[in-house]
């Protein structure tokens, strides 16, 4: 059974472009040479989307913890009979962090899909390969 991907839209160098997953992944073994030569130029945009959701996530990730630390430090101040865990509690709950979590949260997701994108965009390419070779043995 073959799953069908809905054509993906990726905002890219302030252009909004649509692209078929279905089409750009598929090996069409009658022009498997022309395939293997014409990488598809969406994946040099899968790469460059990718690298720029790992900065953001990296960033979110620097953000989420130091806000983290600075709940945890304002609430052991504010009462230094707390316990640590009732802080760590206290802290986890704050609303700035809240907010940043959620946003490092949709931040990793969304490194994770371009990262999952550009892993097939390469296990093609080796597919391809292996393919290409295998048909030049035959011959």
């Amino acid at each position: 059974m073959k799953t069908k991907v809905k054509p993906l839209k990726v905002k890219f160098q302030n252009n909004t472009l649509t692209i078929d997953l279905n089409k750009e992944l598929s090996i069409d073994k009658n022009i498997l040479q022309s395939q293997l030569l014409d990488s598809p130029s969406s994946y040099y945009i899968f790469l460059a989307l990718k690298d720029k959701a790992i900065r953001e996530r990296d960033n979110l990730e620097r953000e989420k913890d130091a806000a983290y630390s600075n709940a945890w430090i304002f609430y052991k101040n504010s009462n230094e009979r707390w316990s640590n865990d009732y802080v760590s509690h206290k802290a986890n709950t704050n609303p700035k962090y809240q907010s940043i979590y959620e946003r490092y949260l949709k931040a990793v997701e969304k490194a994770n899909k371009y990262i999952s994108i550009c892993k097939a965009y390469e296990a093609r390419q080796d597919i391809l390969r292996s393919l290409n070779a295998n048909l030049r043995k035959q011959l």
